[in-house]
């Protein structure tokens, strides 16, 4: 109420009528969230000092007064319901929201005694939405909060949306595209955020049908489960032993991830900066996968329709593009690359068993200079670094096949394995090169325009390679350098 006061004394010095009733929409941000802090009325009014009065009297016309007012209330929240609950460790939360809305939820310690649910209305368009209005809007979302204290267990649940509200919301973004009219707000342009507070170590299972839906902070539960069919999910943190998330044609974003894995997208990106666990499974049908790295034990990266770009993998690695191309910055382990309709680009730090298949396109792989390898490529055109210390062990048309042991500068590396390396592009361009940092940063770059700027290509029927040990005699030509 002082913070309404002082606010009102600003309007005053500016030659506003408080019985006129023009500014009675007007009142403090903190009169009307629990968000607000310090009202803005008091923080316009210590900043701007007598200048702004002074400039608020000179003109006083209505659309001066809307401008300050918009300005003031612009995306204010109106917080409709705040309860808590007691709680203790390892509970359980089930959300079910199937209507359009944000729902957060924030980690705590565990140690804490309760746990808190908020729902705040906020306009869509960001004007100011009356109290009435959003009361109005909360009482048609139809919030339920079920709260067994027994079972230590949290639901949070609506019914579904009912045909009315529906149509009236979508025919006002019609209204909006033909501008039929002035724009008048009311409760079906409210959206409804609901936020909840529980111990960092709950089994989380939230399913949100549209909107947004956003985990701050680390959680340790069980199981964790989200599943939304339009609303895009957001993922700090995660460490379970089971964690599927699951978004129709949302995105799915996320720092960390730990446990067994498994990210499903029809329509939607999905980008990762960690994945770790024993199992990762990735499944995308129309979107772009990016993971910053890989640690796991089995790991499976599908598209039909998108690139697929990974830092670094290690472990036993399936990876598949229909139409999208492959870009692996670092690969450890077992790897087993397929590209329908697009180009592969590989770089190896330790590799074992490595399998390429690009049926339209350029594969590039970056070798190691001390790798122990068994070489067998076959493409439109191979091509071989002649920094390679290669031994021929057959020749056949478009196939290269043979044994590289380290290269000029480095002695192959004792491991207790020998790797090997299997490529097919029969209708592309096949190029071996030692690693370098640039493909870290530029992976996506095209083979066959980075090897014809460095050195003439042979003829397209000819395959390129060196023998150290029979070149002298046999007379072969040295590898071309891509």
């Amino acid at each position: 109420e002082r913070e309404r006061e002082n606010l009102w004394k600003v309007w005053a010095s500016a030659g506003v009528d408080r019985s006129s009733g023009r500014m009675a929409n007007v009142t403090a941000s903190g009169a009307l969230t629990a968000r607000g802090g310090t009202a803005l009325g008091d923080v316009l009014a210590r900043a701007a000092g007598s200048a702004a009065t002074v400039w608020l009297r000179r003109s006083r016309s209505s659309a001066l007064y809307e401008t300050v007012k918009r300005c003031l209330e612009t995306r204010r929240s109106v917080q409709t319901m705040a309860r808590e609950f007691p709680a203790r460790s390892r509970g359980t939360l089930k959300v079910r929201l199937p209507k359009m809305c944000t729902f957060e939820l924030r980690a705590q310690d565990v140690w804490n005694d309760s746990c808190a649910v908020a729902a705040d209305v906020t306009s869509s368009r960001g004007e100011h939405l009356p109290p009435e209005l959003a009361k109005a809007a909360m009482h048609d979302f139809d919030l339920h909060i079920v709260a067994d204290t027994r079972r230590n267990a949290l639901r949070i649940e609506t019914g579904q949306e009912t045909t009315p509200h529906w149509l009236r919301r979508h025919g006002r973004k019609v209204t909006d595209i033909f501008r039929l009219g002035k724009h008048v707000p009311s409760r079906y342009d409210a959206r409804v955020t609901v936020t909840a507070t529980v111990p960092s170590d709950y089994g989380v299972d939230v399913e949100v049908d549209s909107g947004l839906v956003r985990l701050q902070g680390t959680f340790e539960g069980e199981e964790s489960r989200i599943c939304s069919q339009s609303a895009d999910v957001l993922v700090d943190s995660i460490q379970s032993n089971n964690i599927d998330i699951e978004s129709h044609s949302g995105e799915i974003r996320a720092m960390l991830l730990n446990g067994n894995v498994l990210l499903r997208s029809r329509s939607g990106s999905v980008d990762v900066g960690r994945l770790q666990g024993d199992s990762v499974r990735c499944i995308t049908e129309n979107g772009d996968v990016s993971v910053g790295s890989i640690y796991g034990n089995y790991n499976v990266l599908r598209t039909c329709r998108g690139d697929v770009r990974v830092a670094n993998v290690s472990g036993k690695t399936s990876i598949r593009s229909h139409h999208g191309n492959l870009a692996i910055s670092g690969g450890e382990g077992d790897l087993d690359l397929e590209a329908t309709h697009g180009d592969t680009s590989l770089q190896l730090s330790l590799p074992r068993d490595v399998f390429v298949r690009c049926y339209n396109g350029n594969v590039r792989i970056g070798l190691p200079p001390s790798l122990h390898a068994d070489l067998d490529l076959e493409g439109e055109r191979v091509a071989l670094d002649e920094g390679f210390r290669f031994k021929h062990l057959g020749v056949r048309d478009k196939v290269l096949l043979g044994i590289v042991a380290g290269s000029k500068q480095h002695p192959p590396r004792n491991l207790p394995w020998r790797s090997n390396i299997f490529v097919r592009a029969p209708r592309g361009l096949v190029a071996a090169i030692p690693q370098t940092w640039g493909m870290l940063t530029a992976s996506s770059v095209d083979t066959r325009v980075a090897s014809q700027a460095a050195h003439p290509q042979p003829a397209a029927h000819e395959t390129v390679a060196t023998d150290d040990a029979a070149a002298p005699a046999a007379g072969r030509s040295r590898a071309a350098a891509t």
